[in-house]
């Protein structure tokens, strides 16, 4: 529980918006974080690593500042006051979190690594993807 973004202090939670796709969201998410410091995980990082998401499923955008995202993210989403498993998370983080963060080259989003994919799956009861994702190391 303490390493799931869901309870950081100081996440902000979307809802789903009607109409979005998942890569539309993940669109809208990557816009309200640049050029903020920051990376997507959750669906967005098991796209990358596995290939697959679910579809529709939660986006975590870590960044050193969730308000300005938040903000931003406020034009196109709508905040609610609980976690939306299918929505956006924007937790607050600091800059050593983004260590080792990804620019995959079929993606112009920043992904976190490959352990702090695993760590926020596990976190969010995703965790057959972060055993995928951990399997053989």
């Amino acid at each position: 529980r303490y390493s799931a973004p869901q309870y950081r202090k100081g996440a902000r939670f979307f809802a789903a918006k009607p109409g979005l796709t998942q890569e539309q969201t993940i669109e809208v998410a990557n816009s309200a974080l640049l050029p903020l410091s920051g990376a997507l995980s959750s669906v967005a990082s098991a796209r990358v690593y596995l290939g697959h998401a679910p579809d529709p499923g939660l986006l975590v955008v870590w960044s050193t500042d969730a308000d300005a995202v938040a903000e931003r993210l406020a034009v196109t989403m709508r905040e609610v006051d609980r976690y939306q498993p299918a929505g956006v998370l924007v937790a607050p983080t600091m800059q050593a979190y983004l260590t080792d963060m990804l620019l995959p080259p079929t993606w112009e989003h920043h992904i976190v690594s490959p352990i702090q994919a695993a760590i926020d799956l596990y976190g969010l009861g995703y965790d057959q993807l972060a055993d995928e994702i951990t399997e053989g190391w």
